[in-house]
């Protein structure tokens, strides 16, 4: 993520907004068969990146970001952290919703940091 951020935070030019997005395209192929499947069809679908597809996410709204953590057991002892964001489309004629349940990893601190300067 960090990749796309650095280059479209800066004044870049066209060619290199396209060779981050190479690198990106490059490394979700590389981490592919670790992803859940919803997470990795999501992921690599060509409409997630076609600017004409109305469930493309580009120039989305966010209309909520929330993280938050379920408890269960006995005693509230079984911890699950899941994120929920919703989008409001491009067209502003429909929403996108993305829901990552039972996330055991990648919420650090540098991951959460950037993800608040893109939408904050």
């Amino acid at each position: 993520m960090g990749i796309l951020i650095d280059v479209y935070h800066k004044r870049s030019t066209y060619e290199e907004k396209a060779a981050a997005f190479k690198t990106y395209e490059q490394y979700l192929k590389s981490i592919a068969q670790v992803l859940p499947p919803g997470a990795r069809a999501f992921a690599l679908a060509g409409w997630h990146y076609n600017l004409r597809d109305s469930g493309c996410p580009h120039d989305a709204w966010v209309e909520h970001l929330t993280i938050y953590e379920d408890a269960t057991g006995e005693r509230s002892e079984t911890r699950t952290v899941g994120i929920h964001l919703k989008l409001l489309g491009a067209n502003h004629d429909g929403h996108i919703e993305i829901r990552y349940t039972r996330v055991s990893s990648g919420l650090k601190p540098k991951f959460c940091n950037e993800l608040c300067q893109a939408y904050c």
